[in-house]
């Protein structure tokens, strides 16, 4: 069953999707065309939206009902 899918990121060098699952609690990235599909962020309270920085390839900030800002480090998918 699929959740809230409020926010949605891309990053444009990597050519990755990055969204929030709201009901999950969870922060989802795939490739833009749907594969490599996995969570990367679990246990958040209500995620509502989500930014990722493609020119460092690591700034992933995600905003939640509490307003509260949570900092990660994206996988980017890049081949150095």
């Amino acid at each position: 069953m699929c959740g809230v899918r409020e926010g949605m990121s891309v990053d444009w060098i990597a050519d990755n999707l990055y969204w929030t699952d709201e009901e999950k609690g969870e922060i989802i990235m795939s490739r833009l065309d749907g594969r490599y599909r996995r969570v990367l962020v679990r246990g958040l309270n209500r995620p509502k939206y989500i930014t990722v920085n493609p020119l460092t390839g690591s700034a992933l900030s995600i905003f939640t009902d509490s307003v509260v800002t949570y900092y990660a480090s994206a996988p980017t998918g890049r081949r150095h």
